[in-house]
C-alpha cells in the first residue's frame, strides 16, 4: 500500500524541514499501539451449539489471533527513533541529502562504476545496528514484522512546501538471508522485496546476471539511496554461518558494506545457536567479532519461551480458550495450564497451535464443561498432541535437555516434510530447507545456553535491552 505524504512539522528542531521525517505518522502511546495490533476472536455465548462446519470459521480466525508481545511497544519506539536518526542527514532538500544521493546513485555500464565508494565520513558509524535472537517459534520474526507494519512502508512524495519532490520513499524493508547463503541470493531477495512494494522489476533485470560481488553491493546501495530506505530488517542470519565454495557467500562484512556504511539502521535476527558461532571461537574473541561489534552497536533483544507463571501466559491462554466457554471446567485450572506449558515448552507458535486444535476437537466431540468428566480434557489434550505433534515433541524434548541445535534441526525437518505435503505448518521456522548440522568442531562451540551468548555480547560492549 502506498501512502500519500502528509507533512507535520516536527517538534524536535533537528528534524524540522526534513520531508523524510515529517511525513512519518507516529503512534504516541502504548495503549493505542496495543489496540492497533491486538487481534481477538469473539466467540458467541452459544458457540457450543454451533455445527462443526460453521464453527470452523471461528477456528480459522484463531489462526491469526494476536496478543501484543511485552516487547512490542519498546521495539516500535526504538525503530521509529532509529529511522528518524538515519534520515537526519539525508533530507533531499538539504545539501547533505543531495550529497548522499549523488554519492551512491551511479550511472553507466562499467562494472568499475559500481565499486564500493569510499566511506562517507558524515554517515560512518551513525547507523543504529541491533540484533535479535530466539529459538524458532518464540515469535521474534512475527513480533518484529507486526511492529514494522505499524509504520507506513511506502510514502509517495510529489511536493514539499511548494517545491516539487518526486519520489517514493521506502521507509523500511524486511529480507531473508537465503538458505544457500549466496550474495546473489541475498541481493535477489532484496530486489524481490522492492518489486513487491514499489511495482518495479529489479529482480527480473538482475536475475540472470553473472556479476562480481562489487556489482551487487553497488546496485543495492544505489537503490537504497534512490528510494531512501530508512530501516532494514535481515532475518535468518544463522544462514550466514554457511560458506559456499565459490567464494560468493554473503558475510557480515557484506551487510556492513550494504547498509551500515551508508547510514541505514539495521536489525539482524538469528537463532541462539547461530549467535553462538557469531560470538565465540573456542572461548576467545575472533577477528569476526570486530565486525559483529560494529553491526550490533545498538541493542541486543532476547526472545524467550513464555514463562508459565507470567501474566502474558495467562492472557495468551485466555485468547485461545475463552474462560466464558470453559467456565467451571479443568481447562481453567492451573494444573491444566501447567501441562500445556510442559508439552509446548512455552513456545508461542506451538502453544497457539495446540490450544486451537484442542478447542476444535473438544467442540467436534461436544465435550462441553457440563458434560466433561474429570480427566477427559487432559485425555483429549494428550490425543491431540500425539496425533499432530509427534515430530515436534522430539524437538521439544531436546529443548528440555538443553539441546537447542537438535531442536532447530528437527523443527526445520518437520517444516520441510509438512510443506512437501502442501500444507506448511504455521508453527514452524520460516525456512523451507532443513538446516545442515554443524561439524563436530563447530558443535564443540555450542556448549552452554542462551544466557552464555548474552553474557558474551555484554562483554563485547553490547547492550541487551529488556525495557
Amino acid at each position: 500500500m502506498i501512502h500519500q505524504a502528509i507533512y507535520t512539522e516536527s517538534k524536535v528542531n533537528i528534524y524540522r524541514n526534513n520531508p523524510l521525517i515529517e511525513c512519518l505518522p507516529v503512534i504516541e502511546n502504548e495503549a493505542d499501539f496495543n489496540e492497533a495490533i491486538y487481534t481477538k476472536t469473539e466467540f458467541p455465548s452459544d458457540f457450543w451449539s454451533y455445527d462443526s462446519f460453521l464453527a470452523m470459521d471461528f477456528f480459522s480466525e484463531l489462526e491469526v489471533a494476536y496478543l501484543p508481545h511485552p516487547s512490542a511497544w519498546t521495539l516500535y519506539r526504538h525503530f521509529i527513533q532509529q529511522i528518524k536518526s538515519g534520515y537526519r542527514s539525508k533530507s533531499p532538500t538539504h545539501k547533505s541529502g543531495q550529497k548522499f544521493i549523488n554519492t551512491y546513485i551511479t550511472h553507466g555500464d562499467s562494472v568499475l562504476e559500481y565499486a564500493i565508494p569510499k566511506r562517507n565520513k558524515a554517515l560512518a558509524g551513525k547507523a543504529k545496528c541491533s540484533f535479535a535472537m530466539g529459538i524458532s517459534g518464540v515469535g521474534k520474526s512475527e513480533v518484529i514484522n507486526t511492529v514494522l507494519n505499524c509504520i507506513p512502508q511506502v510514502i509517495r512524495h510529489r511536493e514539499y512546501k511548494s517545491v516539487p519532490l518526486i519520489m517514493d520513499q521506502l521507509v523500511w524493508i524486511s529480507i531473508d538471508v537465503s538458505a544457500s547463503n549466496s550474495l546473489k541470493g541475498l541481493a535477489l531477495n532484496f530486489f524481490y522485496a522492492l518489486d513487491e512494494k514499489l511495482g518495479t522489476s529489479y529482480a527480473s533485470e538482475h536475475r540472470s546476471l553473472r556479476s562480481p560481488v562489487d556489482f551487487y553491493i553497488g546496485t543495492i546501495r544505489e537503490l537504497c539511496a534512490k528510494h531512501m530506505i530508512g530501516f532494514v530488517h535481515i532475518d535468518e542470519c544463522q544462514h550466514l554461518l554457511k560458506s559456499i565454495k565459490s567464494g560468493e557467500s554473503a558475510t557480515l562484512e557484506h551487510l556492513e558494506s550494504l547498509f551500515n556504511r551508508i547510514g541505514i539502521p539495521m536489525l539482524m535476527t538469528s537463532t541462539p545457536e547461530g549467535a553462538k558461532l557469531f560470538f565465540s571461537n573456542n572461548g576467545a574473541v575472533s577477528p569476526k567479532v570486530q565486525n559483529v561489534r560494529r553491526l550490533m552497536s545498538e541493542r541486543v533483544y532476547g526472545f524467550e519461551p513464555i514463562q508459565v507463571d507470567s501474566k502474558f501466559y495467562s492472557a495468551f491462554f485466555e485468547l485461545f480458550l475463552p474462560a466464558e466457554l470453559f467456565n467451571g471446567s479443568e481447562v481453567l485450572t492451573q494444573e491444566f495450564k501447567n501441562y500445556v506449558h510442559y508439552l509446548t515448552f512455552g513456545i508461542h507458535a506451538i502453544t497457539a497451535r495446540l490450544l486451537r486444535l484442542f478447542f476444535e476437537a473438544a467442540h467436534k466431540l461436544r465435550l462441553t464443561p457440563d458434560v466433561a468428566k474429570e480427566g477427559e480434557y487432559i485425555s483429549l489434550l494428550d490425543k491431540v498432541y500425539s496425533q499432530h505433534f509427534e515430530a515436534i515433541s522430539a524437538a521439544i524434548n531436546n529443548l528440555r535437555q538443553n539441546e537447542a541445535q537438535e531442536y532447530e534441526y528437527l523443527v526445520q525437518e518437520e517444516s520441510r516434510s509438512t510443506s512437501e505435503q502442501g500444507r506448511l505448518s504455521r508453527t514452524m521456522h520460516s525456512s523451507r530447507k532443513a538446516a545442515k548440522m554443524a561439524s563436530k568442531q563447530s558443535q564443540a562451540r555450542l556448549n552452554g545456553n542462551t544466557g552464555d551468548v548474552c553474557r558474551d555480547a555484554l562483554k563485547l560492549g553490547f547492550k541487551k535491552d529488556h525495557n
